[in-house]
């Protein structure tokens, strides 16, 4: 299978996640407020949790440098395969991760009266094990876990917090925007 194919068949999960849940809202299945599609109660939280969130990015990957611990896989492909990968990155995959579980996962722990830390931190190792394909057996795969954790765990703070996912929406695109940077320009 070409690079082409296997790219969209990563993205094609991400699409449709975003249509169920959008096809569920006009259904009135779910409700917009209910999955925090809605804009964050104060701006000035939402644009403080990014700017956190990007020193905290800006700061590990500088730090894990620094002591040759960050690993980088630089891709080659054509431009179309690329592009379609960094827009599955930087669009698709925040959008319909952060609306299924910081919107969808986490409004649902909540109602079911499971405690809103230990809902962040399962929905969080639940996002670790899904981003688990991309782990190997080594250090800087342990180091990837444990960045991949914290970043849920933040993202599912900063939806708590601001009572909206469109705030940890902004914080993935970010982390992935990074990811990408390291990916084609590094």
């Amino acid at each position: 299978m070409n690079e082409l194919a296997k790219i969209l068949l990563r993205i094609l999960p991400f699409l449709v996640v975003i249509l169920v849940i959008s096809i569920k809202i006009r259904k009135g299945d779910f409700s917009k407020e209910e999955l925090g599609i809605q804009k964050p109660d104060s701006n000035f939280k939402a644009f403080g949790w990014w700017l956190f969130f990007l020193v905290f990015c800006i700061l590990t990957e500088l730090l894990l440098y620094k002591f040759n611990l960050l690993t980088l896989k630089s891709y080659t492909f054509d431009l179309k395969t690329s592009l379609l990968k960094i827009f599955g990155m930087l669009i698709l995959a925040p959008i319909a991760e952060e609306l299924f579980f910081r919107g969808l996962l986490l409004s649902k722990l909540i109602q079911f009266k499971i405690n809103k830390h230990a809902a962040i931190f399962l929905i969080a190792g639940f996002f670790v094990l899904l981003h688990s394909f991309a782990f190997e057996q080594t250090l800087a795969s342990a180091i990837g876990i444990a960045q991949v954790f914290i970043d849920a765990t933040l993202f599912g703070y900063a939806r708590i917090n601001t009572k909206s996912v469109y705030t940890s929406v902004m914080m993935h695109i970010t982390g992935n925007l990074i990811a990408v940077a390291e990916m084609y320009l590094l």
